[in-house]
Parts: C-alpha cells; sequence; structure tokens
C-alpha cells in the first residue's frame, strides 16, 4: 500500500468503549411517559383456516383502540424483504400459514396485562394438512400453500407457480456435449439445515406519536432507509407523519433487515396515543425472524482424468417458508454460487425457493453461498480422491484468473484465487509434516461479490472547525470508523476529530444499508467524493489567505499548506471559520456512489435478481481438526483464513471480521440447527439451540492478500460475507482426511460421525 496517513491503520470502533461498559442504548431500554407495552398474538397452528376471531373480552380489559385485527386493516400485500413477492398481509386475514404468524396486537399499561389480553382473545380454527418439507410441496399433486399465488405482484423477472415462490436457472456452454467430453461424473446430494443467526440481542420497537399525528419509531434495522420507505408503503402513511431512527444494533447478521414488529408498534402508538414497546421473546425470535434457509442440493459434476472440470449440473431446493421474504434472493444467489470459482464451460444451475408450512427464512450472512459452497467444495474433494489428485492441486487446476468470465457471462479481473490457494499451500504442507493419529486437514474456497446500490454521504464542516459526517447507516461491523478515517485521510485531520451523528431519517442521505458487504466500497466511495468536494472548498479559501495557487496546496496535521513550504499554512478551523463569511457560504457538500457493474448476458440467466454487483473476491479456509473416534466429537486444532481484501483499510476491523465469521462459521458446520415438529421449533432458546462459545472457539489466524485492487475506496474490497462461506466444506473435508467418512449432511454432529464410522466398519460384500 502506498504511504497513507490512516489507512492501514488500526483503529477501535467508535462505540467499542461504550459497549465494553454497557452504556449502550439499545431500542429494548427506551423508556418514554405514559409508555403502553405491545404484544402480538400468534397463531399455534402451522396451516389452519381463522374461522372467528372474537376480541370482546379483551376489549373490555384494555379498549378497542389497544386492540388490533386485520379487519381494521388495509388489505396491502407486501414481501418481508426488498418487496420480491407480495404474499403477506400484516396480520393473518382468511387462514394462518405457520406456526408463529401474528393474528392480533394489543397494547397495555404492562407486560402481564398485555399478556393477560391475548388469553382473553379466542380464535377459533380449522386446521388444515400442512407441508414441512420442500420437495413435498413442489409434488404436481400438493396443496397449495398460496392458492391465489398467480395474482401476487412481484420483483421483475421472479418465476412463480405452485409452490414454487421463485425459479432461477444460470446456464451456460452446451450440457450435452459437456458430459460427452466427460471421462468420469459424479453425483452426489447434499443437505444443509435451517439456523437462526445468533444475535444476542432480542428485537425491540418502540414507537412514540407526537401532538401534530407525526409517529417517530425506534428499532434495530441495519436497512434503515429502504425499511423507512416500505413502512410508509404497507401502513399507507405518507412519508412526512413517520420518522425513523435505527437504534443501535447487538448483532443482526441479516436478521434485522425486515420488520417483523415495528408495523405494529407504529400502529398501536396511533391508535393509543402513547408511545408503545413491542420486545418479542426468544421463542418469539425463532418463529417470526427469518433465519437461514435450509437446502437440498443435488450436484452433477464432469471431469477430465487429470482433474479438469467439464461440466456441472445442480438443482437447489431451499425451503423459504410460509412466506418468500429474500427466498427469491437466495435461490438466485446460490444458483450462480453453486458453479464454484472455476472454469467450468458447460453448466446448467436451477435454483428453487419453496413454500412450506414452517416459520420463514430470510438474510442470513452470505445469503444463498454457504449452502451450495457446503456442497460444491466438499465434491470438489471428493472429485480428487476418486482420481488421486491433491484437493488443492485440482482447484488450482481449474481456479478462475484475469480475463475468465463469471457465471452469467461479466469480464472479471484482478482475481487473486490462485494466489491464495498457493499461500494455503504452504501452511497445508508445514501441517501435513507432523500427521497424527485421528487428526486431518481440510481446506475450501468460497466466493462473493462486492459493491451494487446506491449510497450517499453529507459532510458538515461547523464554524469552529469541527466535522459532522452524515450517512444513512447504522454501524453493524466497525464501518462508521472506517469512513471516519477515509473522511479524515482526504481532509488531514485526525479520525478523533470527525463525528457521525445516529442515522436519523429527518437529515441523514440514503443508502442501501449495511448488508451484503457493501458499505465500505459503497458509502466509502460516496464519502471519498464529498471529502474531495471539501478539500476543494478549502483549498479555495487557503489560496486567498496564503496568495497560493490551490493546485499547490496538501492537507496535513489539521492545516492546509502549501507544498514543500510547510511553514506556509493556515488551520482547517480558520478556514471553517471563514467560509462563514465567504460568498459561497460554509462548506457543506455531499457526494453519491454505487459502484457499477459490467452487463451479464441475459442468454445465461432465467429469474435472476440481485445480479448488479461487481469485484469478485475470494476466501481460503483451511483447518486442521481432531476427532475422538470413541465419541465422535471433532475438536479444531488450528485455523487459517486467507482473504483476498483488495486493501486493509482498517486491520483491526478486517481480522476482526474474519476471526468471528469463521467462528460464527462453525457453528454452521458443527452444531446448530433449528429442530421442527409439526411446524414449530423444538430448541428455541439459546439453553436448547447451541452457538459456538468463546472458550472453545480455536485461533483463528488471518492471511490478508492485498493488491489495492477493489472498486471501493483505495482500492478495498469488500469482507463482511466472506467468512461465512467456505467453513462447512472445510470442516467436512478435514474430517474426511481424518476418518476417510464423508459426511454430506449438516450439521457435523458426533451421532453422525459415529453412524458413518460404523458404516464404514461394516464388510463389503461382492
Amino acid at each position: 500500500m502506498e504511504s497513507y496517513r490512516f489507512m492501514g491503520k488500526s483503529f477501535p470502533w467508535y462505540d467499542a468503549r461504550e459497549k465494553a461498559l454497557g452504556k449502550a442504548i439499545y431500542a429494548a431500554d427506551i423508556k418514554l411517559p405514559g409508555m403502553l407495552y405491545g404484544k402480538l398474538l400468534r397463531s399455534p397452528l402451522p396451516h389452519a383456516r381463522i374461522v372467528n376471531l372474537d376480541i370482546s373480552r379483551a376489549t373490555r380489559l384494555l379498549g378497542r383502540d389497544a386492540i388490533i385485527t386485520a379487519a381494521e386493516l388495509p388489505n396491502i400485500r407486501f414481501g418481508n424483504f426488498s418487496n420480491l413477492v407480495k404474499d403477506r398481509t400484516l396480520l393473518a386475514r382468511d387462514k394462518v400459514r405457520h406456526v408463529g404468524e401474528p393474528v392480533a396486537a394489543v397494547a397495555a399499561a404492562d407486560e402481564s396485562l398485555a399478556a393477560e389480553a391475548l388469553e382473553l382473545i379466542k380464535v377459533e380454527y380449522e386446521e388444515l394438512p400442512a407441508i414441512f418439507d420442500a420437495q413435498e410441496a413442489m409434488k404436481p399433486e400438493a396443496r397449495l400453500i398460496h392458492e391465489r399465488i398467480d395474482s401476487y405482484q412481484a420483483a421483475p423477472g421472479i418465476i412463480k407457480y405452485g409452490n414454487v415462490c421463485s425459479f432461477s436457472r444460470v446456464k451456460g456452454g452446451d450440457l450435452d456435449n459437456g458430459w460427452k467430453k466427460s471421462e468420469r461424473i459424479f453425483q452426489d446430494t447434499f443437505h444443509t439445515q435451517m439456523i437462526h443467526q445468533g444475535y444476542i440481542e432480542l428485537v425491540a420497537a418502540v414507537a412514540s406519536p407526537d401532538i401534530s399525528g407525526r409517529t417517530t419509531l425506534f428499532s434495530p434495522i441495519q436497512t434503515p432507509s429502504s425499511h423507512y420507505a416500505h413502512l410508509c408503503q404497507i401502513l399507507d402513511l405518507p412519508p412526512e407523519k413517520l420518522r425513523f431512527v435505527p437504534t443501535k444494533i447487538g448483532g443482526s447478521f441479516g436478521g434485522k433487515s425486515t420488520m417483523d414488529i415495528d408495523p405494529f408498534a407504529v400502529l398501536l402508538a396511533q391508535r393509543t396515543s402513547k408511545p408503545v414497546k413491542i420486545v418479542i421473546g426468544r421463542e418469539e425470535e425463532f418463529i417470526s425472524t427469518g433465519s437461514r434457509h435450509p437446502c437440498t442440493i443435488t450436484l452433477k459434476t464432469g471431469v477430465m482424468k487429470d482433474g479438469t472440470l467439464t461440466a456441472r449440473e445442480a438443482r437447489l431446493i431451499f425451503d423459504t417458508g410460509a412466506y418468500a421474504d429474500f427466498g427469491p434472493g437466495v435461490a438466485s444467489e446460490a444458483s450462480q454460487q453453486v458453479h464454484g470459482p472455476y472454469r467450468i464451460p458447460h453448466y446448467k444451475l436451477d435454483g428453487y425457493a419453496v413454500y412450506t408450512n414452517k416459520p420463514g427464512a430470510g438474510c442470513c450472512r452470505a445469503h444463498g453461498a454457504p449452502q451450495p459452497t457446503f456442497a460444491s467444495e466438499s465434491q470438489m474433494n471428493i472429485i480428487a480422491a476418486e482420481l488421486g489428485i491433491d484437493p488443492l492441486e485440482l482447484r488450482l487446476k481449474n481456479a478462475l484468473t484475469d480475463g475468465c468470465r463469471d457465471v452469467i457471462g461479466r469480464p472479471q479481473n484482478n482475481l487473486r484465487l490462485v494466489d491464495m490457494l498457493a499461500a494455503a499451500k504452504r501452511w497445508v504442507n508445514e501441517k501435513q509434516q507432523k500427521p497424527r493419529p485421528n487428526r486431518g486437514i481440510g481446506l475450501a474456497c468460497g466466493t462473493w461479490h462486492t459493491g451494487g446500490r446506491a449510497s450517499s454521504a453529507t459532510i458538515k464542516l461547523n464554524a469552529d472547525g469541527s466535522v459532522r459526517l452524515l450517512v444513512g447507516t447504522v454501524d453493524v461491523s466497525g464501518s462508521h470508523v472506517v469512513l471516519a478515517q477515509i473522511l479524515a485521510e482526504e481532509l488531514g485531520i485526525s479520525p478523533e476529530d470527525v463525528v457521525i451523528p445516529d442515522m436519523d431519517t429527518d437529515f441523514s442521505p440514503y443508502d442501501a444499508g449495511s448488508s451484503g458487504s457493501r458499505v465500505i466500497c459503497n458509502l466509502g466511495n460516496a464519502v471519498k467524493a464529498a471529502a474531495s468536494q471539501a478539500r476543494a472548498r478549502l483549498f479555495d479559501l487557503a489560496a486567498d489567505k496564503l496568495e497560493a495557487n490551490p493546485a499547490d496546496l496538501v492537507t496535513g496535521d489539521g492545516c492546509v499548506q502549501v507544498k514543500g513550504s510547510p511553514e506556509k499554512r493556515v488551520s482547517i478551523s480558520e478556514l471553517a471559520a471563514a467560509s462563514y463569511k465567504h460568498p459561497d457560504g460554509p462548506i457543506l457538500v455531499s457526494g453519491s456512489a454505487c459502484v457499477s457493474s459490467p452487463k451479464h448476458d441475459p442468454d445465461k440467466t432465467e429469474g435472476l435478481v440481485f445480479v448488479s454487483y461487481n469485484d469478485m473476491a475470494f476466501v481460503i479456509h483451511a483447518l486442521e481438526l481432531e476427532v475422538d473416534d470413541k465419541t465422535g466429537a471433532i475438536k479444531i486444532v488450528d485455523f487459517a483464513a486467507f482473504h483476498d481484501i483488495g486493501t486493509a483499510l482498517n486491520p483491526l476491523g478486517v481480522e476482526g471480521q474474519a476471526q468471528g465469521g469463521a467462528i460464527q462459521a462453525l457453528g454452521f458446520a458443527l452444531d446448530e440447527e433449528i429442530i421442527f415438529s409439526q411446524g414449530k421449533p423444538l430448541n428455541a432458546s439459546f439453553k436448547d439451540y447451541r452457538i459456538p462459545k468463546a472458550v472453545e472457539s480455536p485461533r483463528v489466524a488471518t492471511f490478508l492478500i492485498e493488491d489495492n485492487a477493489g472498486d471501493g475506496p483505495y482500492g478495498a474490497k469488500g469482507l463482511g460475507e466472506l467468512p461465512a462461506i467456505p467453513t462447512a466444506p472445510a470442516v467436512a473435508n478435514a474430517l474426511y482426511d481424518a476418518l476417510k467418512v464423508r459426511i454430506k449432511d449438516l450439521p457435523l454432529r458426533a451421532e453422525k460421525i459415529l453412524t458413518a464410522l460404523n458404516r464404514s466398519k461394516l464388510p463389503t460384500h461382492p
């Protein structure tokens, strides 16, 4: 990296101290005078017709204004994320489609009174047959979960029919010819489970009306601009009647992209003319907020005997639950991801998002990538073992390189996968020099794209020289300190001198939100563009005072000075004060960015959404594990994460993301799974749903591959999703290396390992 003052330097999160001392205020901490407490009545059945809804007894307890049913709401259908398929209403109208679907909402002076009111609401249901398996739901004779699916509005290009709310296809080459050329063909079926994002903070919302009839909403949403617009739409509210102030987020990983309780807090506050707070319990979390989609992947791959990949066909079936939510986006992404970061000339890759009578699945870190990557990277090792080729060499032989086109036909450059594999090879070779019983080494590759969707930023210099940076994001991953570094780098001030106020739809500029590894690349570019304008204004002001040409000026140490003559300088605070008396007025500038993406080949796609991304980045996870062959327990001995980062703007933050994501992904690989019985989760608590603990977690060594070639500021690439992608297949591959058992069904629990071991010991018969 070239010489920078602040880029490439480590700075702690803005609010690290506040959070460590327990001083941070979250939505559930908010208390307002006269506040009521809201609760939702949820369906106990997975599929049923609502015959009668009697609220008379609850009305006598609370009053009619404190109770909401579907009858008094506008019949507006919407989609819970990006309106991909508008298939749901705020409250169930004619029938319920999953356990936990909200049927009514109440507000009371305290939580116990609200709970009592829910018990007084009587709902008469006519139970209907339910479908809990996505493959069963796809059968032509299957009962329709949404009888009117043809009438639902959907995003352009979405293909829906029967219980399939979205079908996606990616194709290229001549598949029949690919099979003919293949000397070996491998076919395997893999399954991944539904998991919860595992955040600690419970979902909460507080809505407060004012005397003018305007309502302010506080909640922990990671996509505030789009969330605000979405709320106005489904509540049929003009934007001037709603203000949204997102609160600090105590973990999200995609889970707080949607709006399960926010509309009810607003509606109850408006009806009662009092502030209303809703906090849902942990069990409600598991039945009402979108988790990671379970998926069944059938993968067929053709290969030459020397390891050259020739053809691939895939069928990915995602269980999206009772409503589409982000299922179409996940299926769309997965049908691209299952190709892998390799050259495969002939392919047909199909993704299905399918309705079932289970609680919905939504956004979870690296949506649509961990599931197909588990399948494709596991099969790469299956192929390598059968052909007698080193798994790493097989990947090197087929890796994407500069000049290749991606799976949907876009040209790609600055691809560092070969360099990363070379670095991983050194790590693996060192480990292989010390083989031990029941120990295995495995690796897997993953890829993600960064860029896409718009960002804007506004910079304000006050008369005292203090700097305010206004952005439309919530800091969920330490991004704010990096934005401050960018602004400080451009203006020659210290990052500590940059204040970033909390997002507020009353004054914050638009941003597409903290998701998809896009913030630093898109918003960072917007901040850099705005800072360039602010610097130009400062140079114009300084040129008059220093009697110099603006082209001869530079910034640094809080001053503007003449190149080569550091004694000729003027402070930025003095220039900021001068701007308030200048004909052009105070310095208030804005910048916008939306990383452009090369056009994909439309002949290669059907039914895809979210293809406008750029900047392919890679990750490799390599690890060593030890298996107890008596209990099946796995212990991760060593873990290395190799990241194609472009430029590490804040190495401390990069390492935190890489390490935290890897540990989180170990939960997906080894233990986590929401277990259902008749559509109801049986382990909806952190007592029964096991997430990785710090004391059990291995040290994760991070290796950053930098080339300053990303589309983000100073050549950065996105990082947030990448650590979640290749961990599970790396563990599965290491398990095979240790015990020669291949498990294709996540999670890799001890009992599965013991079963596979016992099966492998059975005598074979000719």
